[in-house]
């Protein structure tokens, strides 16, 4: 049996499987941990994943997860958005892109290819930001922009869309402003830090804030202002991050000097060198509405040791690790209407009101949040899946889990 057991171990990754249920029904049960981008409309939370697209309803605590049985071609999806007459957008990996109009999925035909980025600006323009150039969508027709067009590079990475409804797409290569008749674009020639674009913000005074490769820009609508080791800014610090808590701080995650902070007047560096964050390398962060920061950090070595989850309110950090969210890998964090935080993590999701910590995972049936990514058929026909939460079987009628517990070694 040993044998057995480390045989299936080894056996051949894969993210989805298709078993028959015992009225010879097929379903579809995929892995839904791994979870690439998030949106929220109302409710509802949906998530791309690398199982499919999923729903999760916050009000009912309920989910549903949209794979082939529902119409889509494949099951890893990279962007989500929602328009403004609450369709629902996505996009898998090589691949074109997908609407839900709240019954059925289509295939947006070829005009608009996947997308890296999405928003909707204030007339309901939905705008897709793709790795062949920029396309508009006004409900009716598809308009689209490349460097033919004034766009200073196709690959667009980063967008914003400001108060005053113009459009500014970070790439590759520099930035382009839009504002729905002329173009212009800016370089490190002309006002960058850095060519590729990682981010972008605006703050409550109309500045827009560019994070670079390089280091942080501002443009105020007439002049470009660098920041460099004599503002105080770290050396070497790439940001990948920008958000702008209440009080109008600027606030940027980096990928080696840690947390920096901003109030217009000098930056001040968190790091492991000089405070209780746990790691340099911010995989992802997000501001609540008590201006309270939290913090997804990775490893900045290659030890690969992720640390959970970060919470700052300007003077006390606080870790949460398995105590909290479901794993310590955390991967995106999300902050809703009602100030719940919400976390994704290679082992499912997990929800803080404040107060208490909910975790959404199913132990009931193969769910979409099991990290369930190997199997293999016995000669009973019993299915065999290999998961981090130990060994489950289905023969059909009932789902069986091994663990440590069962003498699982």
């Amino acid at each position: 049996m040993r044998y057995f057991r480390n045989i299936l171990l080894l056996t051949l990754a894969i993210i989805s499987v298709s078993i028959a249920d015992a009225d010879g029904v097929w379903k579809t049960y995929t892995n839904g941990n791994y979870i690439n981008d998030i949106a929220l409309h109302g409710n509802d939370i949906w998530c791309a994943t690398w199982g499919g697209i999923v729903c999760w309803n916050k009000s009912g605590r309920t989910y549903e997860c949209f794979t082939y049985d529902h119409g889509l071609p494949g099951i890893a999806f990279t962007a989500i958005g929602i328009d403004e007459t609450n369709q629902v957008w996505t996009t898998r990996h090589l691949s074109r892109i997908y609407r839900y109009d709240g019954t059925v999925w289509e295939e947006y035909g070829d005009e608009i290819p996947r997308f890296n980025v999405m928003a909707t600006d204030s007339n309901g323009i939905v705008w897709f930001g793709t790795p062949f150039g920029l396309f508009r969508y006004d409900g009716t027709t598809v308009l689209s922009y490349t460097t033919d067009d004034g766009l200073i590079d196709d690959n667009v990475l980063a967008m914003t869309i400001d108060s005053n409804n113009v459009k500014w797409f970070g790439t590759n290569n520099g930035l382009s402003r839009f504002d729905g008749q002329s173009w212009i674009s800016f370089t490190s020639d002309n006002g960058l830090a850095g060519d590729k674009i990682l981010s972008i913000a605006e703050d409550m005074n109309g500045v827009i804030w560019f994070a670079t490769s390089k280091g942080v820009s501002s443009y105020d609508g007439n002049e470009w202002k660098t920041y460099t080791t004599e503002d105080g800014f770290p050396p070497g610090g790439g940001i990948s991050h920008i958000v702008v808590d209440n009080d109008n701080i600027k606030w940027f995650g980096t990928s080696f000097t840690g947390l920096l902070r901003y109030d217009d007047t000098a930056f001040t560096t968190y790091s492991t060198e000089n405070s209780d964050i746990p790691d340099d390398y911010i995989q992802d962060m997000a501001v609540d509405n008590e201006g309270v920061l939290w913090l997804s950090c990775g490893s900045s070595t290659y030890e690969f040791d992720w640390h959970g989850l970060t919470r700052f309110d300007g003077s006390t950090w606080t870790n949460y690790e398995t105590d909290g969210p479901l794993c310590n890998i955390v991967r995106d964090v999300y902050i809703d209407e009602n100030n719940i935080k919400w976390f994704w993590t290679n082992a499912g999701i997990s929800s803080f009101d404040g107060t208490s910590w909910t975790r959404y995972t199913d132990e009931d049936y193969m769910s979409v949040w099991h990290n369930e990514i190997n199997v293999v058929t016995d000669h009973d026909n019993v299915q065999w899946f290999r998961s981090t939460a130990g060994v489950r079987s289905f023969d059909g009628t009932t789902w069986t889990t091994s663990t440590t517990l069962d003498g699982l070694l």
